[in-house]
């Protein structure tokens, strides 16, 4: 029996020795396969492997192509590609450059993984790229930035290109079709906007030496509290240039280019003034410093405070906003340049009311009476400017669902002018899945960082 078990002992470590030098030999293979994109950042990477896939797959252009024999490593990164790593609008922008024709060979547009590697595959230079888009938009990019010959200014030729056309394409917003009007409630919000920040970029030969108040604007409070909507109302009113940045994106999509980006961003800003950079969450990018936090989240921070402090020139008209449910976590350096915070509260029950009448109108759908009303705004205290906006969507599809007990079948034969009008049960019903959003808490949490730090008021 010892001797039994002695052998059994023997042969279970004899197989946990094979099991480490298997392993070993793994590691060796696949550090070899890696050996050519090891100085590559995994992300673009990623981007040269999922246009080649595509490109393979879809076969554009009019030579055929033949299919290269898939590594492990491509098995490997095409399983990543499936994960975080690239965006649904990433690959949307990847997919647009699959329309363009591949330039000739260069050492400007040649491949980052190489000439000779089967993965590799040509990705247009900028310049080359607005020249030969199919729908026009790179090349009225260019022209926005140049001038008709297509000359790039000399603030923004030691810039890397693609990530001048990745700004233009994704960051800068054209659509400002919003008004004051559009924002429910906020009288005071709108007022101090208009008389420190839009009045300052109309009229800078008044708003001088002792009346300058800084290109810094710090919009905080809860979700869904219209300062997205506030900062293109801004840039509206401003006829500027608007760029929305959203600093989560930028710290997992563009983690390894994020110092680039925000280095383009700002120039490119410099070279379109006036202009407005709204950063969406700003306290992910200039949040309190910790002795954990990642190198390359300091590297970050660094480089945006560096572009605020070059704001501070007289010279230039560009506005920073930054949005935030978070102002505690900002840092002191950070808000220093943020010179006028803004406090965006909860919708009060005038604006709550205009919500919904707003909503309902634009689609034919008010029959509400003022009691029914008032009965509303009571029920939806501490409810957000999008939680209304989500309740009113809910309670509009009321009438739908009383067709559909009535023995609608099929969606097709119903008549829109048929249905009825939204009703004050309709809201009554909407109300049990719509919850607020938004904690007291949180509410009170804002309201005293506001006496603390706000600083928007005559």
């Amino acid at each position: 029996m010892h001797i039994y078990r002695s052998s059994r002992i023997q042969d279970g470590f004899l197989f946990f020795r094979a099991f480490l030098y298997f392993r070993v030999f793994l590691i060796i293979v696949i550090s070899s396969s890696l050996q050519e994109v090891v100085s590559l950042d995994n992300h673009k990477y990623l981007e040269v492997l999922y246009l080649n896939n595509k490109a393979l797959h879809t076969c554009r252009d009019e030579e055929a192509v033949s299919r290269p024999k898939r590594s492990r490593t491509h098995s490997h990164c095409r399983k990543q590609m499936d994960g975080c790593f690239l965006t649904t609008k990433s690959r949307r922008a990847l997919n647009a450059q699959l329309r363009l024709k591949a330039p000739a060979e260069s050492s400007a547009s040649a491949s980052p993984l190489g000439q000779n590697n089967p993965l590799s595959l040509q990705i247009p230079h900028f310049t080359e790229m607005g020249s030969c888009s199919t729908d026009g938009t790179r090349k009225k990019s260019l022209e926005m930035l140049g001038g008709p010959d297509g000359q790039l200014p000399e603030k923004l030729r030691h810039l890397e290109p693609h990530l001048l056309e990745r700004i233009i394409y994704e960051i800068m917003d054209t659509d400002l079709n919003v008004c004051w009007d559009d924002i429910a409630g906020l009288e005071h919000a709108k007022r101090s906007v208009t008389q420190m920040v839009v009045w300052p970029f109309m009229r800078p030969d008044i708003f001088k030496g002792c009346r300058d108040l800084g290109s810094g604007l710090l919009l905080f409070g809860p979700p869904g509290t219209c300062k997205t909507m506030m900062a293109k109302t801004i840039a509206g009113e401003m006829k500027a240039a608007f760029f929305h940045l959203s600093a989560r994106t930028l710290a997992t999509k563009w983690v390894a280019d994020s110092e680039k980006v925000v280095r383009t961003l700002f120039g490119i800003a410099r070279c379109m003034q006036p202009a407005v950079i709204f950063c969406d969450e700003i306290d992910l990018i200039l949040n309190k410093s910790t002795t954990y936090a990642h190198q390359y989240r300091r590297r970050l921070k660094m480089q945006f405070l560096t572009e605020m402090e070059s704001m501070d020139n007289k010279t230039a008209r560009i506005l920073l906003i930054g949005a935030t449910s978070r102002p505690h976590d900002l840092d002191e350096v950070a808000l220093k340049h943020l010179t006028r915070r803004l406090h965006m509260p909860l919708p009060s029950p005038d604006a709550r009311s205009y919500i919904i009448s707003n909503l309902l109108k634009k689609d034919g759908l008010f029959s509400l009476s003022e009691k029914d009303l008032n009965t509303i705004c009571c029920l939806t205290e501490g409810y957000s400017g999008s939680d209304m906006a989500i309740l009113v969507k809910t309670a509009a599809m009321g009438p739908l669902r009383d067709a559909m007990k009535e023995g609608l079948k099929d969606i097709e034969n119903l008549e829109a002018e048929k249905l009825r009008a939204v009703t004050l049960e309709d809201f009554w019903i909407s109300m049990q899945a719509v919850r607020p959003s938004v904690s007291p808490n949180e509410t009170g949490a804002h309201a005293q960082w506001n006496l603390q730090f706000g600083s928007m008021s005559l």
